[in-house]
């Protein structure tokens, strides 16, 4: 699990809440969040997104880049404003899209929404993948350890796994399948035994744990069943 240091007062941001991710500016004052699916997103239409890992300063303020958030093209009375509000349960922010590049008034590229001057809102939680143990039957287990762990923080762990067929065929690779419930031991070692397995497959596996709504995974290794 990596982590950037970017945005304000050296804010500590995770790189990805599912499909949004994060990068900041080289100056480090400038967050952004990527909204990876953003095809089915119309010209016109507002979209609410509640981000958990950073919170709101009296100083916030967001655009969306490649628009001014003032005018849609033909539609002079329409509200496109940029908005927030920090909620106890996270960051909302409101955009509209109002860019029209395409006839059909779609444009199927992520929108970059830009967010100045905010704080972390969680405390970050860095996940390790280890070791998997295959079993003479049609099982192994997988084990993942969390670093600084704190039996008061309210964390899930679990782990993903699927056949893996070389680096090369990644792109091709089946969906991630999710483990059953992992527990977490006072240190933050967590393991989890996984049926099913078919032997002489190679497999590929992720540690993941949730914490305040985000999910953060470990490195990705494999082994041979």
């Amino acid at each position: 699990m990596k982590f950037l240091k970017c945005g304000y007062s050296h804010t500590i941001l995770i790189t990805n809440e599912n499909n949004i991710w994060y990068t900041a500016s080289v100056d480090k004052k400038n967050v952004y969040a990527i909204i990876t699916d953003a095809a089915s997103w119309n010209e016109g239409d507002r979209k609410n997104f509640v981000l958990h890992s950073v919170k709101s300063t009296s100083s916030t303020s967001i655009s969306v880049l490649g628009q001014n958030s003032k005018i849609q093209e033909y539609k002079p009375g329409k509200d496109v404003s940029c908005k927030f509000i920090q909620t106890n349960t996270g960051l909302i922010v409101s955009v509209v899209k109002a860019q029209r590049i395409y006839d059909d008034h779609k444009w199927p590229n992520p929108v970059v929404i830009k967010i100045e001057n905010v704080l972390p809102a969680i405390e970050p939680i860095q996940v390790a993948t280890l070791n998997a143990k295959p079993f003479a039957t049609a099982q192994a287990m997988l084990s993942g350890k969390i670093f600084n762990y704190n039996t008061a923080k309210k964390i899930k762990a679990t782990f993903y796994y699927r056949a893996y067929n070389g680096q090369t065929e990644d792109l091709y690779a089946g969906a991630w399948i999710r483990s059953g419930k992992a527990t977490i031991d006072n240190d933050g070692n967590f393991k989890a035994i996984i049926n099913g397995l078919k032997k002489g497959q190679k497999y590929e596996y992720k540690a993941a744990v949730e914490y305040s709504s985000i999910e953060m995974n470990g490195d990705k290794k494999t082994w041979q069943q």
